[in-house]
């Protein structure tokens, strides 16, 4: 990894971080720690990390060259164009996660969680996120995250983030010069208060120290829009979100339904490495993502395609309506239809569950 004068960063196998107050050559650079002393370190020893606060990088202000400062995550340095990455590559590229750390690795059930937003991009981002608690939502945080770095957003209690619904997480990659053609991500994702007091829950990873939930906000790149017009990609996307969100043509007297397809290889192409585990995770992420932008686009029924299998998908399906979504209503899809594996939620209106 490069890192450049002024970089936030933390230390892969200690405590604590600092910022770079000297390139030495391509593999040792200086870091000024907290008590104003440079120290030589093997850049492959260090990770950028952006969630220093305010105080801390007063500490650190005598580093020569300037770098944004942020607090909350909100760029407070007039000249933040200074760190935006310049003439991305067409291979350039998207990851950005949630990360859930628990406090106390030992006592997982009892400990706070923080979330982290984790921009493992080449891009920078803008980002937007909020929560759902009942039936309203609330807002966390926005601001601007560097490439490659990470922002502790919030703590919650374990009975604050048992309260979460879900999460809404809008992202804007912003770059300099010549770059691709990145679409905004919007997603919801589904939170499950129960999970988090599980310690399998919590993975070793290459963004933290201690173990962590690391959750997927961004998808692959797209396929690249470069050398068409306005209307060309206009088009595009129209046809590529008829392709997401299909509806299904029904008889005459039936309202037009929306169908969406939750088996595993109508989400990912490639799933064969997958666990049972990470593949109902996935289906569920779709379905609260779906339902969730139903309800935001007046859409009045929507079908969920879960198959028969096993049952888990659908019994997960369920739980999440009945303890998430209390006011909605739902029942098994039309078996004339859809056959035995598919279940109708009602989103407008509240009746009597069968």
């Amino acid at each position: 990894m490069k890192f450049k004068v002024g970089d936030q960063v933390k230390f892969l196998n200690d405590s604590g971080g600092g910022i770079i107050s000297e390139i030495v050559d391509q593999n040792l650079v200086k870091v000024r720690i907290e008590d104003g002393f440079d120290i030589p370190v093997l850049a492959t020893e260090l990770i950028r990390d952006g969630s220093l606060n305010i105080d801390d990088q007063e500490i650190f202000r005598s580093v020569s060259k300037p770098f944004p400062t942020k607090k909350s995550g909100k760029v407070i340095h007039e000249d933040f164009e200074s760190v935006l990455p310049e003439n991305l590559p067409e291979n350039a590229v998207i990851n950005v996660s949630l990360g859930f750390v628990p406090n106390d690795k030992n006592h997982t059930g009892m400990s706070d969680i923080e979330v982290y937003l984790i921009n493992d991009d080449d891009y920078a981002i803008i980002y937007y996120i909020g929560f759902r608690e009942n039936v309203s939502w609330h807002f966390l945080k926005t601001g601007f995250l560097e490439p490659n770095t990470k922002l502790n957003l919030e703590t919650f209690s374990q009975s604050q983030i048992s309260k979460i619904k879900s999460m809404h997480i809008q992202l804007l990659f912003i770059v300099k010069g010549r770059y691709r053609l990145q679409s905004p991500v919007e997603k919801f994702i589904g939170l499950d208060g129960i999970r988090f007091y599980k310690e399998k829950t919590y993975k070793e990873n290459s963004y933290f120290h201690e173990k962590a939930l690391l959750i997927k906000v961004s998808d692959k790149n797209d396929e690249a829009f470069d050398h068409l017009s306005g209307e060309e990609i206009a088009k595009a996307m129209k046809e590529k979100e008829t392709v997401e969100k299909k509806k299904l043509v029904v008889p005459s007297g039936i309202n037009e339904i929306m169908e969406v397809d939750l088996h595993i290889q109508e989400i990912v192409d490639d799933y064969g490495r997958l666990s049972s585990g990470e593949i109902l995770e996935l289906q569920m992420n779709k379905f609260y993502t779906e339902l969730e932008n139903s309800l935001m686009n007046n859409v009045s029924k929507i079908v969920f395609i879960h198959g028969v299998g096993n049952g888990k998908l659908k019994y997960e399906m369920i739980k999440a309506l009945d303890e998430k979504y209390p006011d909605l209503a739902y029942q098994d899809a039309s078996f004339k239809v859809y056959g035995y594996g598919a279940t109708l939620v009602y989103l407008t209106r509240t009746t009597k569950r069968n």
